[in-house]
């Protein structure tokens, strides 16, 4: 099959949505596909237009296009509106403003060549506060729904999160949800037992898209259990808010035990993931619907500790393979850290329960294996 993913980021962006996306154009590409991914050239300048088309070093090819207006994730690609003709599948991964809304104009409006079989993966809901929140809000209302009925299917990865984001509100759909959870290549990450130094690790962008993430949550919760024991705190990951964050972490004096580590390699990554004892995703909200870093984790052998969101507790089992925590809970995130660095025996016994959940059923030639059969049950 020729297929074509849009998705509004993607590698080398630090993000669950366009990482996901990478692993799901390598999965399909090794079962023989042709695929092609489809995202803006946001980190390359949109001035550069030779940098249009990519090969990469995957058996798929990116297309990055020049967007006509820009604003953080958001780009407007009114060429994908010719860009789509020839694929057998189209793919679509929301939200992606500015670009979902041209591929439901073509899926509705193309009448020669007929469109492709659209598929749409509701990865979260947009949320957000003050004057963001109402747009997303007016956004969600009137727009969301007219994209998502121009699916053929509408791929969610989680029945818990679908029952309880903005999906459960829209029953003209309802025929159309089917689950396929996120997928990765646990082949990247060895199990490796819970690391010596004492080290809590997170994961996740630093961006303003990313706010949801919850480090100042984080920060506020290591300074109480730094004040009690000696651990130390890495942040991986980059953005606009960093600086914040380290003013937060100076205002709380634990920048000697706090270190942001930037955007790394994947080796460094892998490295980051063997060293921690532990690793953390404390979201505040519905934008948070999986947790790609969870399974990365959980594939390295470590123990998670993650809030109690719709989403998120279908790839962590309280107790068995992590720890869940009510979001936005400072005093009992700091608990639970400190719970998992003093007793790393317990700690290792969820590293190894989660390793083997992800075994078995997060891998990627798993998830690889559901898309294809739904690729084709539609055509």
């Amino acid at each position: 099959m020729k297929i074509a993913h849009i998705v509004s980021t993607f590698p080398p962006y630090h993000g669950g949505m366009g990482n996901s996306v990478a692993g799901m154009a390598d999965a399909l590409a090794s079962r023989g596909h042709e695929v092609t991914v489809f995202t803006t050239n946001y980190e390359l300048g949109i001035k550069n237009k030779a940098a249009d088309r990519i090969i990469h070093n995957s058996p798929f090819v990116i297309h990055r296009l020049w967007s006509l207006l820009k604003i953080g994730n958001a780009a407007l690609l009114p060429q994908l509106l010719w860009n789509l003709q020839g694929y057998d599948l189209v793919h679509l991964h929301v939200p992606f403003f500015g670009g979902a809304e041209i591929v439901a104009l073509w899926k509705r409006f193309c009448l020669w060549p007929k469109p492709a079989p659209l598929v749409i993966t509701y990865h979260m809901d947009a949320v957000a506060e003050e004057w963001k929140g109402k747009f997303f809000a007016w956004y969600n209302r009137h727009i969301l729904p007219w994209i998502l009925t121009s699916a053929d299917r509408i791929i969610v990865t989680s029945d818990d999160y679908a029952a309880h984001s903005l999906l459960a509100d829209m029953p003209a759909i309802a025929s159309k949800l089917v689950t396929v959870p996120l997928a990765i290549d646990i082949a990247k990450f060895s199990k490796r037992g819970v690391g010596d130094a004492r080290t809590i690790l997170f994961v996740g962008g630093l961006d303003r898209a990313h706010a949801f993430k919850g480090v100042d949550i984080l920060l506020r919760a290591f300074k109480l259990m730094s004040d009690f024991g000696e651990a130390q705190l890495v942040i991986v990951g980059d953005g606009d808010l960093r600086v914040t964050y380290e003013a937060l972490a100076q205002e709380l004096d634990i920048t000697k035990k706090v270190k942001f580590a930037g955007a790394v390699s994947e080796s460094e990554l892998v490295r980051q993931y063997g060293d921690a004892t532990c690793v953390v995703l404390p979201s505040i909200n519905a934008s948070e619907a999986f947790g790609m870093v969870l399974l990365e984790a959980m594939a390295a052998g470590k123990p998670v500790i993650a809030s109690n969101l719709p989403g998120v507790r279908s790839v962590v089992v309280d107790g068995a393979t992590g720890v869940l925590v009510k979001p936005g809970d400072i005093v009992g995130l700091a608990k639970t850290m400190t719970d998992l660095v003093n007793n790393p025996e317990y700690a290792e016994q969820l590293g190894a329960a989660g390793r083997r959940r992800v075994e078995k059923e997060f891998r990627l030639e798993v998830g690889g294996e559901k898309l294809e059969k739904i690729y084709r049950d539609l055509l």
